[in-house]
């Protein structure tokens, strides 16, 4: 029996929470926006990535994947929209 409580905590330990991780990767750049050049495609894989996966031991809805994927692609486009506006005028 104590076997089979170690291999749960064990477990426990290892899983990853991908929501949080993504959504705080997302958030952080907000405060120092150049680091979202890099930050917003990380977060889209990271959120891909981990659409599918365990996300905590309390099963929780995708919404903070969903809110990661919205705020990366808006700071993306925002690249865009700079980039394309220094490029035309």
């Amino acid at each position: 029996m104590s076997s089979g409580r170690k291999k749960v905590v064990q477990k426990a330990d290892e899983i990853v929470v991908y929501d949080s991780m993504a959504l705080a990767l997302a958030l952080l750049p907000l405060l120092v926006w150049p680091f979202s050049f890099v930050t917003a495609p990380a977060v889209l894989v990271l959120a891909i990535y981990g659409w599918k996966k365990p996300r905590s031991l309390v099963r929780r809805g995708t919404g903070r994947l969903i809110a990661a994927i919205i705020i990366a692609s808006l700071q993306i486009g925002g690249w865009i929209a700079m980039g394309l506006s220094l490029w035309i005028g």
